[in-house]
C-alpha cells in the first residue's frame, strides 16, 4: 500500500492507482494543459538553492499524472512508483464562489501547492534519502509537523503563484494581488490553510523579535529547511530554544493536530514579549550563534539567486 497525504487523515490507497483515478474536469484540464511546468520548476529551484539543492534534484508531478478527484480540493500522492496529484473541480469551484475569487487562479494555486509537496518530498528528491518518508516538514504516517508543513507550503504557494503569474505575462498584477489579498483576509479559514498560514506568520514575527533576525531572513530559512528536510526543528532546536517560547509551546507546536490547537498557539505567540527578553543570552550561546548563521546563510543564498 501507499498512503495519500495532506488530508485530515491518511487513507490507504490501492497499489494500482490508475484504476481509482478520474479524468480531470475540462476546465481543470485546460489549466494543466496551459501551465508552464518548466517555469514553475525554475521558480522553485531559486528557493531550493538556498538549501543547497540543485534544480536537477527537484521533482514535479508530470501533467499526465494529474487527475480528478472528489474527496478534497487537492492532494499529492507520494507513491514511489507513480506519484500523482488529484484536483477536485467541485471543491475548487465551490470555494471560489465562497471566497469570491477567480476559480482559474484558485485552481492554479491548488496545483502549485501540491507541486510544492512533490518538490519537497525527501524520498524523491535525493536518492540517498529514499528510506525517509517525509514531505517538507511532515513525517508521513504521523501528525508531526503536518499542519505547520501545510502552512509553510500554502504561504510559499501564494508567493510562487504571484511570481509565476507575473512571469508568464498573461495574468495582470492587479488580478494576482487582489486574489492573494482576498485569500489572506480569511485568516481563520482552514479550507485554504489560512489558519496555518497565520501560525507561520506569527512564528516568523515572534522568532524575529526574539533573535533580532529580520523577518524575511527567518522566512527564507524556513523555506530552505522545508526543501532540505526540516533540520531547523531538531531536538537540539527544541531544547535550546524552549525558554524563548511559552511553557510547553514547542511540544504542542510539533504535534498540533487541529485548528483549535493552531489558534491557541497563534494566541500564545502574539502575547506581548516579556520585558525580560532573553534575546541577548540566546545570541551568546553556541547554538544561538549557529542558528543565526544559518539564517544569515539562507538570506545570503537567497540574495545571490535574485537577478
Amino acid at each position: 500500500m501507499c498512503y495519500i497525504a495532506f488530508m485530515e487523515e491518511f487513507i490507504p490507497e490501492q497499489t494500482d492507482q490508475t484504476k481509482k483515478e478520474k479524468a480531470l474536469h475540462p476546465e481543470l484540464q485546460e489549466i494543466v494543459d496551459e501551465f508552464d511546468f518548466s517555469r514553475l520548476k525554475d521558480i522553485l529551484a531559486e528557493h531550493a538553492r538556498g538549501a543547497g539543492i540543485s534544480e536537477d534534484d527537484i521533482y514535479l508531478v508530470p501533467p499526465e499524472n494529474i487527475h480528478g478527484q472528489t474527496r478534497s480540493i487537492g492532494q499529492y500522492n507520494p507513491d514511489i512508483e507513480r506519484p500523482s496529484i488529484g484536483l477536485s473541480y467541485d471543491d475548487i469551484q465551490g470555494r471560489a464562489n465562497e471566497f469570491r475569487v477567480d476559480p482559474k487562479l484558485l485552481g492554479m494555486r491548488t496545483l502549485i501547492h501540491e507541486e510544492i509537496h512533490a518538490a519537497t518530498d525527501q524520498a524523491r528528491n535525493r536518492e540517498e534519502q529514499q528510506d525517509i518518508k517525509q514531505v517538507g516538514y511532515h513525517r508521513l504516517g504521523t501528525h508531526l509537523m503536518r499542519l505547520w508543513n501545510e502552512g509553510v507550503t500554502e504561504r510559499l504557494a501564494r508567493e510562487v503563484l504571484v511570481t509565476y503569474g507575473k512571469s508568464i505575462g498573461t495574468i495582470s498584477s492587479v488580478d494576482l494581488d487582489n486574489f492573494i489579498q482576498t485569500l489572506n483576509k480569511r485568516r481563520e479559514s482552514s479550507k485554504i490553510y489560512n489558519n496555518e498560514v497565520d501560525l507561520v506568520d506569527a512564528f516568523i514575527i515572534y522568532l524575529a523579535q526574539q533573535t533580532g533576525v529580520p523577518e524575511e531572513t527567518v522566512w527564507r530559512a524556513i523555506i530552505a529547511d522545508q526543501f532540505r528536510g526540516a533540520r531547523l526543528f531538531t531536538m537540539d532546536f527544541v531544547a535550546e530554544t524552549s525558554d524563548m517560547f511559552p511553557p510547553n509551546f514547542m511540544d504542542d507546536f510539533t504535534n498540533a493536530q487541529n485548528d483549535v490547537t493552531v489558534r491557541r498557539l497563534k494566541k500564545e505567540l502574539r502575547q506581548p514579549i516579556e520585558e525580560t527578553n532573553r534575546k541577548p543570552r540566546f545570541r551568546q550561546t553556541a547554538f544561538g550563534r549557529s542558528l543565526l548563521r544559518s539564517f544569515e546563510d539562507s538570506l545570503s543564498a537567497y540574495l545571490q539567486m535574485m537577478p
